[in-house]
């Protein structure tokens, strides 16, 4: 079964589980015209990289890796083993890596999807949080390659940022740093640290960072086994 044909499922599901009168209104709600969406569902454009995070909004127990791979239930509800405890909120875990060092990451050029859930109190994590996966040693030991953080969106990093913790910056070459931001030599730059005293600093100018997530927690390598 095919992304679209799981798409067309998920549409009719919404529509009776009421979340809209029929598929016109459901576009609607999901930010495209009839045509567009029509267009969408019978493969004639290329499937939108933010639709996943509007069916998201829409209904927050979809399962947006069914949706995109295939894999698991449709919906969070159908999980086995899911925290039923009101102080616990599943974040998702996302395919995209974080590096350490300076290297290009692994996976590049690529849609974000959700690869699983991971439970955690409400008192660290909130809607909006998600999961990255680390790779390199700079950022050894606190964060080990392989290990997995907890981060959270920071919308007006350009105007205050917290120095001296740690941040994951989304640049525009497409790479995903892991890195401990600092003041720069002057406004428009950051001096970036490592943790491994084996690895310098750099500065980088502010003007090629496009997202700024503020690190709220770590996950070793000996909880995920």
């Amino acid at each position: 079964m095919s992304t679209l044909e799981r798409l067309k499922i998920l549409t009719k599901k919404l529509v009776a589980d009421g979340y809209a009168k029929n598929q016109k209104e459901l576009a609607k709600k999901l930010g495209y015209t009839e045509s567009s969406f029509s267009q969408i569902l019978n493969g004639h454009v290329n499937f939108p990289n933010t639709l996943k995070h509007k069916l998201k909004e829409l209904d927050n127990s979809i399962n947006i890796n069914w949706l995109i791979t295939g894999e698991g239930p449709m919906t969070i509800e159908e999980m086995p083993n899911q925290p039923q405890d009101r102080d616990i909120i599943l974040v998702p875990v996302l395919n995209l890596d974080s590096r350490g060092g300076f290297n290009f990451n692994a996976i590049v050029d690529a849609p974000e999807y959700i690869v699983s859930y991971m439970p955690f109190n409400k008192a660290v994590a909130m809607d909006g949080d998600f999961v990255l996966t680390v790779y390199g040693d700079s950022m050894a030991p606190r964060y080990p390659s392989g290990s997995r953080i907890l981060v959270r969106p920071i919308p007006m990093w350009q105007e205050y940022i917290e120095f001296g913790t740690p941040h994951v910056l989304d640049l525009m070459d497409e790479r995903r740093l892991l890195k401990i931001i600092d003041k720069g030599s002057d406004k428009s730059h950051f001096l970036l640290r490592s943790l491994n005293p084996e690895y310098q600093a750099n500065e980088i100018n502010k003007s090629i960072i496009r997202r700024v997530f503020r690190v709220l927690a770590s996950i070793s390598l000996e909880s995920l086994i």
